[in-house]
């Protein structure tokens, strides 16, 4: 046995034990304590790593492939620091025997006041622990599904973007219903158009529901779904409610 080790056990061996009522006396539970800090850097890395995609993302200015692997790369760190801050059992270890370690002869033991109105009995008590610790994990699953379908939205923003200027298929849609001498050019770009669309737009929704179930804030991706949304409304009103599989079998007929 090393120095080393002969000091740390003798240490060990002269700390007083801790009382046992600590959370009694003071209402202290280390244990939350070193719950609530772990939480605490989870959050933070999700923040961090949220930044690190956003300045990323607009300096290079990365679209589709390069986008999705820089979200890709960045949800593989996410979930490596997610495995390494679990596993603190050293720092639990070490914040329990010291910054958190009451000794007993540090509280004079008193009987507790009894409060007949406040009193609650010990399977309360339990069941109430065990709820808490329950909620505590849903909020870090719910925190990584979130990180998940927000990169997604982002991705899919970018994927909006690259549909063009709705203002210019606006233009072909008024020309299409003006029965102008291109109208199998313009109906065939409408077709292309909004068939390219359609599962974009079911995605966004799709995605923008389940954001709302998990409390994100994805203001932009959501704007520009909505808008997209409200033209392809407006461009169906001026051909005449023409729907989608009429779309898609103007197309085929395009490319004959």
């Amino acid at each position: 046995m090393t120095d080393t080790d002969q000091k740390d056990v003798s240490l060990t061996a002269n700390r007083p034990a801790a009382s046992t009522n600590v959370a009694e006396s003071i209402g202290l539970n280390a244990r939350e304590v070193v719950d609530d800090t772990i939480n605490a850097v989870l959050t933070y890395c999700a923040d961090g790593l949220d930044a690190f995609d956003e300045c990323v993302a607009t300096s290079l200015g990365l679209k589709d492939e390069g986008l999705q692997g820089l979200l890709q790369g960045s949800s593989a760190v996410y979930d490596r620091l997610v495995e390494r801050v679990e596993q603190v059992q050293g720092f639990e270890r070490l914040a329990l025997e010291t910054c958190l370690h009451v000794p007993a002869g540090l509280i004079i033991n008193q009987e507790p006041v009894a409060d007949p109105a406040n009193q609650a009995d010990e399977a309360t008590e339990l069941a109430l622990d065990a709820e808490l610790q329950h909620m505590r994990q849903r909020i870090a699953a719910a925190r990584s599904v979130g990180r998940q379908h927000k990169d997604e939205l982002r991705a899919l923003d970018e994927e909006l973007a690259t549909c063009g200027d709705v203002s210019a298929l606006a233009a072909v849609a008024g020309s299409a219903a003006a029965g102008k001498e291109n109208l199998e050019d313009d109906a065939a770009a409408i077709a292309a158009a909004a068939l390219r669309l359609q599962p974009l737009l079911a995605r966004a929704q799709q995605l923008r529901t389940l954001a709302d179930g998990c409390g994100l804030h994805a203001r932009t991706n959501k704007d520009a779904t909505v808008l997209a949304e409200k033209e392809m409304v407006r461009r169906k009103a001026a051909m005449g409610g023409v729907v989608v599989e009429d779309l898609w079998r103007a197309q085929e007929r395009m490319q004959l």
